[in-house]
């Protein structure tokens, strides 16, 4: 672990003002979440979404997709087995995802957004969350 870190700190202080760190930290934040650690993963999603203001034109870019996506995704694993108040945040942030890609994409895209919001909203198991047309 010790020399994983060395190496994400490296790869930091070379890429900082590059887009190409948005990459790492998403990997950096999918890696940790696989460890277990999803609070430190999330750290690097917020991290990321921050860092990308500066170094994005617009924020209806690929890379905040792919963001927002590892974020639903640490978030699912965070809350496997939580409450469907739980789950309320991984879903709202999927719709956000699927709003995104719907401007970046177009209506023909959608599929990998789709399984992510219909994998969230299968999670609460509450069929009244579940919206007609998404």
């Amino acid at each position: 672990m010790e020399t994983f870190d060395t190496q994400t700190k490296l790869a930091m202080s070379t890429h900082r003002t590059k887009v190409e760190v948005l990459a790492v930290l998403r990997a950096l934040a999918q890696k940790y979440s696989e460890l277990g650690d999803h609070d430190k993963g999330l750290s690097y999603t917020t991290r990321a979404e921050g860092l990308s203001a500066g170094l994005l034109q617009s924020q209806e870019h690929e890379q905040i997709l792919l963001l927002t996506l590892t974020k639903v995704e640490i978030l699912l694993k965070k809350y496997r087995f939580g409450t469907p108040e739980e789950l309320q945040e991984p879903i709202k942030i999927a719709k956000q995802a699927f709003a995104l890609a719907k401007k970046i994409y177009g209506e023909k895209a959608l599929v990998t957004n789709q399984t992510m919001l219909n994998y969230a909203m299968a999670l609460t198991k509450n069929p009244d969350t579940r919206e007609e047309g998404l």
